[in-house]
């Protein structure tokens, strides 16, 4: 499993988001190796617990997260995702 990095500046970057997902921010710190994969600041990811956490990309149709691989710290799916979700919060909330 790859080594977490837990300070902001040694996470993976990109576009600028403020986006956390819900199941990310209700972990224990001590959970936290979550945060060398990209995936963990994505708004296509779609993050569950079944034992362990797991990320399933909405994208690419794959699952990104535990992997034996390396964590992937670079993706244009989520550059394109934070733009969108960027945009959808500029917007406000959807009329009822």
């Amino acid at each position: 499993m790859p080594s977490a990095t837990n300070t902001p500046s040694e996470r993976p970057t990109g576009a600028d988001t403020n986006y956390e997902p819900y199941v990310l921010q209700n972990l224990d710190d001590a959970t936290n190796e979550y945060h060398s994969t990209i995936c963990a600041q994505c708004p296509a990811a779609i993050w569950y617990r079944q034992g362990v956490s797991r990320c399933f990309c909405s994208v690419m149709k794959l699952s990104t997260w535990p992997t034996e691989n390396a964590a992937v710290t670079m993706c244009d799916a989520r550059e394109a995702a934070v733009v969108k979700y960027a945009a959808d919060r500029a917007k406000g909330p959807p009329h009822a």
